[in-house]
């Protein structure tokens, strides 16, 4: 059955402005719904970017890039924890501040109330744009997003796996997020207790 929620912001045309407001003046730009500031970071600029860490850290780069977006999720979902700490009316929401900020258009399944295990999946995904072939997936930084939102969002830890991905022949990418027990040692090493509480402080 239908989420009556979900059809009615499907059937919304919704328009940057609903979402930003641009302050030319002090070259500021402001999200309504959390009440803070973004930028616009390029598709190309990330994907010079992304080359340029792959080449300078090899296999480094992978672990870096999924630190990197851990923070950047935990961090985004404290801000629309603010507004709601529901997380089944985050996951709601999320899809659309997700396609409002360029981040492509996502479909959530799984158990959205407890976090057990979650699925997000990915269209138009920029995280591997103009990259044509991989025989692995490449979404490091969008599983570090993930991985971050779903370990604060529920604050208990969960290991993030990308099943799918665009440049091996998919039409999504597609990243599980399944609860654990405890961090793994990689997660441990490239983390901190900052960032994974439940390390210093569980909370079962």
């Amino acid at each position: 059955m239908a989420d009556p929620l979900h059809e009615e912001l499907a059937s919304v045309k919704r328009q940057i402005g609903d979402f930003f407001q641009l302050d030319f003046e002090n070259g500021e730009i402001h999200l309504h719904s959390v009440k803070g500031r973004a930028f616009i970071l390029p598709t190309e600029t990330w994907v010079t970017l992304r080359r340029e860490l792959v080449e300078t850290f090899k296999e480094g780069a992978i672990p870096f890039m999924f630190q990197i977006g851990y923070a950047v999720g935990s961090s985004f979902i404290e801000e629309m924890k603010k507004v709601d700490p529901n997380p089944e009316v985050i996951l709601t929401k999320l899809p659309e501040v997700a396609a409002a900020s360029g981040w492509g258009r996502f479909t959530i399944t799984g158990d959205t109330k407890l976090g057990r295990e979650v699925t997000f999946s990915v269209s138009r995904c920029p995280f591997c744009h103009r990259i044509e072939h991989a025989e692995t997936p490449i979404c490091d930084f969008l599983v570090g997003v993930l991985n971050g939102l779903s370990d604060n969002l529920f604050q208990r830890p969960h290991e993030a796996k990308e099943t799918k991905c665009i440049p091996m022949k998919s039409e999504v990418c597609e990243v599980t997020i399944t609860e654990v027990t405890e961090k793994t040692a990689e997660q441990r090493h490239w983390g901190s207790y900052v960032l994974f509480p439940w390390l210093f402080n569980p909370k079962r």
